[in-house]
């Protein structure tokens, strides 16, 4: 599973699996598909750990005026939120910038806050009209300062714009300088990645025995 934390830590696997999930969803809109509910939950590895999308549970013809979806507000675009939504193609560019970021963090740029007013998206707002601050706010967090250089906030800035009509698109994406970097190859991948999850998994079985003990 690609799930927080996993790829997070080396900017060329993550950007090795988003030109895979970028293909993915090329396709999915080459054949009038739009998925609407991209998120780590439905990303998974295959076999030769690569990437697949999943769960089309909620996926609409990209010809639909009417969006039906509802889910998880934190990787969902603000018009579709509002059921204002004209591009459902645009809509998926949101979610994957949303992804995209949780690739490199291991975690999500906004939190679902449920209060008493409802639910709330937690950090939408700074990102959209303080943008800098939002930044230093989120590299703040990390102990790696350089997990968001420049490119990389170009890129997720232009995918996550609130305005639909000027969001980034996939002629957009591959032009980035940041999607343009190093990537590993398939045999490579197919090696590391085994040897990361054995590690993960190594680590996962000294933690239950040591809490046995």
């Amino acid at each position: 599973i690609v799930n927080r934390g996993i790829l997070s830590g080396d900017e060329t696997l993550v950007r090795t699996y988003f030109h895979q999930f970028l293909n993915g969803l090329e396709h999915l809109h080459s054949q009038s598909v739009a998925h609407l509910d991209l998120k780590l939950d439905n990303l998974v590895c295959g076999e030769n750990f690569q990437l697949k999308i999943i769960d089309f549970d909620q996926a609409q013809s990209t010809k639909d005026s009417n969006i039906l979806t509802k889910g998880s507000l934190n990787s969902r675009a603000p018009e579709v939120i509002t059921q204002k939504c004209k591009s459902l193609v645009a809509a998926d560019m949101y979610s994957l910038g949303v992804v995209l970021f949780a690739f490199q963090a291991g975690e999500y740029p906004f939190y679902e806050i449920h209060g008493e007013n409802g639910v709330e998206i937690a950090y939408s707002a700074m990102f959209n009209e303080r943008n800098e601050e939002f930044w230093k706010m989120r590299t703040a967090g990390f102990r790696n300062k350089t997990l968001f250089n420049e490119d990389f906030k170009e890129l997720i800035n232009g995918l996550l714009k609130k305005d639909p009509t000027v969001r980034w698109n996939i002629e957009q994406i591959k032009a980035s300088k940041w999607y343009n970097g190093p990537t590993y190859q398939d045999k490579y991948l197919q090696k590391y990645m085994k040897a990361r999850f054995d590690t993960i998994r190594c680590k996962k079985e000294i933690s239950q025995r040591t809490r046995s003990q």
